[in-house]
């Protein structure tokens, strides 16, 4: 088998399992109750970069942050090679670390076609 077929055929396999997986996680924002969700507020959706939904972030904060002064924050986004992944498979993590008194951040980005 020629290099550039195999190449193109693991690229079709490698998309095909990670969209597989995307969809099974991409709801994960809807999981019922994670350990510390009463603490935590979710907002959801903001865009950043035009009508293209996955151009948006989500954010998660702890409701009792501090009155004065910085508040720490993570950053996560998402892994998949830019073929695969959405924003909302961090769902269950932000939501944790935010119940520990960490902000967190999650942006989605455009996927290659």
């Amino acid at each position: 088998m020629d290099t550039s077929l195999r190449f193109r055929l693991q690229m079709a396999h490698a998309k095909w399992m990670g969209r597989t997986i995307s969809r099974l996680f991409a709801e994960s924002h809807r999981l019922p109750m994670v350990p510390g969700d009463d603490r935590v507020e979710v907002i959801r959706d903001l865009s950043y970069g035009g009508p293209d939904p996955r151009q948006a972030f989500d954010v998660y904060l702890p409701r009792k942050r501090p009155q004065a002064g910085p508040l720490p924050f993570l950053i996560f986004v998402h892994g998949g090679g830019y073929i695969v992944g959405d924003r909302r498979m961090s769902a269950a993590l932000g939501r944790m670390v935010a119940a520990r008194g960490v902000a967190v951040v999650a942006p989605g980005y455009r996927l290659q076609p």
